[in-house]
């Protein structure tokens, strides 16, 4: 037997997709700089009607139950131990793991098996990051001294998306993930 004869088949025909290679976003740095000005605020959101904010907030609320295959990564900026399972949860309520056509509750997933779980644990374990922050700065010295802070995030759970049955399933995940909040 060759592999000419006995060829593998795929369960999905998708390419996997790993968050580890998409681009995430980054706060950008600071100038606390004495002479500067630092400025805060929401950008403002305007609603044309209830009834398409209803419509659109009900089709998001199926959208975020659909099942998603995932394998979750090991995290290799985390040099302290090894993990073996991650916390994941939606408004207290643990990961829901569809297990032989039924949905489990757990808490804390493991890194590594392929786990099929609704889409808003995806977007909890894509939105987890660490952001880093070192500050750079100019002596007492200098007149109006240079005060700079440099923030660079990290992702804490990076995921291999391995089926994703809702065609908006890739550019959504790649929105999770260049999203500052």
């Amino acid at each position: 037997m060759n592999a000419i004869d006995n060829p593998v088949k795929r369960q999905y025909n998708r390419k996997e997709l790993h968050t580890s290679e998409m681009p995430m976003a980054d706060k950008g740095d600071i100038d606390m700089s004495l002479d500067k000005e630092l400025s805060h605020g929401e950008p403002q959101v305007h609603i044309a009607s209830e009834q398409i904010a209803k419509d659109d907030y009900y089709a998001q609320l199926a959208f975020m139950e659909e099942p998603v295959t995932v394998s979750i990564e090991e995290n290799s900026g985390n040099t302290k131990s090894p993990e073996t399972h991650v916390p994941a949860f939606v408004n207290g309520k643990g990961a829901e793991v569809l297990i032989n056509g039924k949905w489990h509750e757990f808490g804390w997933l493991p890194i590594g098996p392929q786990l099929v779980i609704k889409r808003k644990y995806v977007e909890v374990l894509a939105r987890s990051r660490s952001t880093s922050i070192e500050t750079i700065h100019d002596d007492a010295t200098v007149k109006v001294p240079r005060n700079d802070v440099r923030r660079t995030n990290r992702a804490n759970y990076p995921l291999t998306i391995i089926y994703d049955a809702n065609p908006r399933g890739h550019a959504w995940v790649s929105a999770v993930r260049a999203n500052h909040a």
